[in-house]
């Protein structure tokens, strides 16, 4: 597989199960179609295979979606499903408060939903730090005026 790359000058980042191959190259569809029927193969020589349904070829200026992140630019990005999605909880929290908005998107407990809300934050901060540190710390203050301490949220 790794050989494939090299011959066409593309780079092949590996994630878990995850493969991205993108090169410079301008290839036409009859090659893109060799490389991912070699790929496959190398893959099916490995005992493994491919998930037909994940597997595609993007056209250049398509997004570019790797493992949940925009790639298809200079800097990776956070799509704009997850800011949103982050933006809501936050938002809704202030508005409605912490307990109304927990029974009205439904989440089991209170505790789990600030540890999904803590976890989608490192993961925004991890990618774009700029546009995550202004909502960390809404987020940290909005559980303050709730009653809950950063100190007690560590001990969890």
């Amino acid at each position: 597989m790794y050989q494939r790359q090299d011959r066409l000058k593309a780079t092949a980042p590996r994630y878990a199960d995850d493969m991205t191959f993108s090169t410079i190259r301008r290839l036409k569809r009859p090659a893109l179609t060799r490389c991912v029927a070699g790929i496959t193969a190398a893959v099916s020589a490995s005992a493994f295979s491919l998930h037909r349904k994940k597997t595609r070829v993007v056209p250049p200026g398509a997004r570019k979606i790797v493992l949940g992140l925009l790639v298809d630019g200079d800097v990776v990005r956070l799509p704009r499903q997850a800011r949103k999605r982050l933006e809501d909880h936050i938002r809704g929290v202030a508005e409605f408060g912490i307990a109304d908005h927990i029974e009205n998107i439904r989440f089991s407990s209170r505790q789990g939903f600030i540890h999904h809300v803590d976890g989608l934050l490192a993961y925004a901060l991890g990618v774009d730090a700029a546009w995550a540190r202004p909502l960390a710390c809404h987020w940290d203050q909005l559980l303050t005026a709730e009653g809950f301490s950063v100190l007690e949220r560590d001990r969890w």
